[in-house]
């Protein structure tokens, strides 16, 4: 076992089409996707020894009406980020009071895709509460629960599953809190005295070739979750 094992909680926001059915596309395979990325977010963290486990996914409009918007405009603008500073409006106009198993699970809401986000996958507070659901939870977008699970994507879901969570638990990007790259000072911006100075987010350094392989080793820089 490990040290530490984290339940999540994922709500699956979906819409109405126009057609009387649901959106996104296949939303109903959304416990399968979820396993696979946890599998892979479980594979990245290992050397932590911290795990993730699914305790729960929510994707029954029936059975929970707060996850349906009304249209796919409604449900890409729960998550309007438009940078890796940026917050989300999500809990506020979409799920509030949703929070499940609070506060022993992470809730995760998936909503959105990156075409809406300026390619922002992913975002969490920082640190995360165990008091107020508002300021503990986490949001991924739909792309990287179904696309990022594939190697095409270099598995960017896994990457930002581990990332947002990690924010939850206080820790900050290898930058620090500015996205400018100021901070480089040996133990600066982050807070964290044996990670290496990095100049800025991934995404925003134009450097990104040269990053590939340094982001797939630590997962806290931008890359480009927030």
């Amino acid at each position: 076992m490990p040290r530490l094992l984290i339940p999540l909680v994922f709500h699956i926001l979906l819409y109405n089409n126009t057609d009387g059915s649901f959106g996104p596309t296949v939303y109903g395979a959304a416990a399968e996707n979820v396993a696979k990325l946890v599998q892979l977010a479980n594979m990245m963290s290992a050397r932590t020894n911290i795990q993730f486990s699914v305790k729960e996914v929510r994707n029954d409009p029936a059975r929970y009406p707060y996850l349906l918007r009304g249209n796919r405009s409604a449900w890409l603008h729960c998550f309007s980020s438009r940078s890796c500073l940026a917050g989300f409006d999500l809990y506020f106009q979409c799920v509030r009071g949703a929070a499940a198993d609070f506060p022993r699970s992470i809730n995760v809401y998936v909503a959105s895709d990156s075409t809406a986000t300026s390619k922002i996958v992913g975002s969490a507070t920082l640190p995360g509460s165990d008091v107020s659901p508002p300021a503990g939870y986490a949001l991924l977008t739909w792309d990287s629960l179904t696309t990022g699970t594939q190697p095409e994507t270099y598995y960017d879901g896994g990457v930002t599953l581990v990332h947002e969570p990690f924010h939850f638990l206080g820790l900050a990007h290898t930058f620090g809190p500015d996205n400018d790259g100021g901070g480089c000072e040996a133990g600066g911006d982050d807070y964290v005295n044996d990670t290496p100075s990095t100049a800025g987010a991934r995404v925003m350094s134009g450097r990104t070739a040269a990053n590939v392989s340094h982001i797939i080793r630590r997962y806290m820089p931008c890359s480009p979750s927030s």
